[in-house]
């Protein structure tokens, strides 16, 4: 399977940007010989000519139009992508997955949950409200976060945080305990 370079495609793009190699190479600061080995490169790697020269002009062919707006379209992906992962860095995005018993899940939980969203907007929060088995199951599998309970099972490798606030008990897979 061929891989693509990102930096040769990057060059690329700069060189069907000016069609000038030694216009792409002064706004990468690079010299002419390496922007024309990076296509060369390119081109190898492809198996096609995505340039040709008519007279002293450079022209992109065919198949070096069709890798421009391909070449557009991954960039933009790739800017998208690294600005989602810099959201995600925040302390105040992400998502919480919570699960509920339903001796406090239906009544208790929908306010605690409301509040916590008004303070962090940006955090995806779900709720599931199931029966105590189907809570440590769930936990000890990873698809929820934290597990709220009337009652906390005895026999669960898992840490308890007592929340004051709450008429109920609190389990979650983390390594230390603390008081809410």
């Amino acid at each position: 399977m061929r891989t693509l370079n990102l930096h040769q495609l990057a060059t690329f793009q700069v060189v069907a940007k000016h069609c000038s190699y030694v216009r792409a190479a002064e706004e990468l600061h690079f010299s002419q010989p390496a922007v024309s080995a990076q296509i060369r490169q390119l081109e190898e790697t492809l198996g096609v000519k995505l340039f040709e020269q008519i007279g002293r002009r450079t022209h992109l062919t065919q198949a070096g139009d069709e890798l421009y707006h391909y070449s557009q379209k991954i960039f933009a992906v790739i800017d998208e992508a690294l600005e989602t992962m810099e959201e995600l860095r925040g302390p105040d995005h992400g998502r919480l997955r919570v699960g509920a018993d339903t001796t406090v899940g239906p009544y208790v939980i929908p306010g605690l949950l409301g509040k916590f969203h008004q303070g962090y907007p940006q955090v995806e929060i779900s709720l599931d409200v199931v029966n105590r088995a189907a809570l440590v199951e769930r936990i000890m599998s990873n698809e929820i976060d934290i597990a709220i309970v009337g009652r906390v099972p005895d026999d669960i490798p898992v840490v308890m945080v007592l929340a004051r606030a709450l008429p109920s008990s609190s389990f979650c897979k983390r390594p230390k305990c603390r008081y809410m």
